[in-house]
């Protein structure tokens, strides 16, 4: 059967429309074919967030400002989970770390923030003294500070090679250094590390900032979400494939998680910070409930 020429030719176009919409379909919207990875695009301070999870909740040791302001790249969910782990290991019956922002759903401006823009950076409080539990992120000083936890919390970070930078007041920072100092730490490891050891900032990893006294801002290294953003469009299903397993090595894969009621699998996930597909992979779930 002969095709109607103009008939023909209306279609080409529509494909030839329709291939062009998807080449220039934006990153976020092409994230929805591979809801399994996180991207992080552009900088701290312009970017975007792809995907991003918010912070898992129900783990213990730490109290979240915002579950809506908590969303992040896996990469930056272990080793915060790590820090914690380590500080709650030596101190078991230590009161709960409290944390501030990480970005927003989809990362952009972030207000009153600079950066927090694209999912690599976190706000951290730190320990006081004599256990005391903090209702949020509170002005610390050289008398009120526990050092011992919060160099364990400092120290773990540093020692993961997955932090970029850090700021804090340099203050503080001088406290932990002298409990460090005290306590057998190596001096050159001290003097790479921070600012108030080295004299030198550019060349540290905690940076001095004197609005950074009520938390430690953490900037992570985020290697496989970094690549996700900055190749999403040359990147092959078998990459995006490989970068999601990698991602789901940094994120928690075992505890116990008990629902008072029957919850949509989309809660859950939502609330331990955990994507859908892998509490189904884990648990042997076939519905959308549990």
């Amino acid at each position: 059967m002969d095709m109607d020429p103009a008939f023909v030719t209306r279609w080409r176009r529509l494909v030839l429309c329709v291939f062009l919409i998807v080449l220039l379909l934006p990153p976020s919207i092409q994230a929805s074919y591979f809801p399994h990875v996180t991207a992080s695009i552009g900088r701290p301070n312009r970017g975007r967030l792809i995907n991003g999870i918010p912070f898992p909740q129900g783990l213990g040791g730490y109290k979240l400002r915002s579950v809506n302001r908590s969303y992040t790249t896996p990469e930056v969910i272990g080793g915060v989970l790590a820090a914690i782990f380590t500080v709650k290991e030596k101190f078991p019956n230590t009161c709960d770390l409290k944390i501030g922002d990480f970005s927003l759903p989809r990362g952009g401006r972030f207000w009153p923030h600079k950066s927090h823009q694209n999912g690599r950076d976190v706000d951290l409080g730190m320990y006081a003294k004599n256990n005391m539990e903090l209702p949020g992120l509170v002005r610390m000083t050289p008398r009120t500070i526990d050092a011992e936890k919060t160099w364990a919390l400092v120290e773990s970070l540093l020692k993961s090679g997955n932090v970029k930078y850090m700021f804090l007041d340099m203050r503080l920072q001088r406290v932990l250094c002298k409990y460090a100092l005290k306590h057998g730490v190596d001096r050159e490891f001290l003097k790479r590390s921070f600012q108030w050891a080295s004299g030198c900032r550019y060349k540290s990893v905690v940076r001095h900032d004197g609005e950074h006294s009520t938390h430690i801002h953490v900037r992570f290294k985020t290697p496989w979400s970094e690549m996700a953003g900055k190749r999403w469009r040359s990147l092959s299903e078998e990459d995006l494939l490989i970068i999601a397993a990698c991602q789901e090595g940094y994120l928690p894969h075992e505890y116990i998680y008990t629902a008072k009621k029957t919850l949509s699998l989309a809660e859950v996930s939502k609330h331990l910070g955990i994507k859908e597909n892998l509490i189904r992979e884990w648990n042997h779930i076939k519905g959308d409930t549990i």
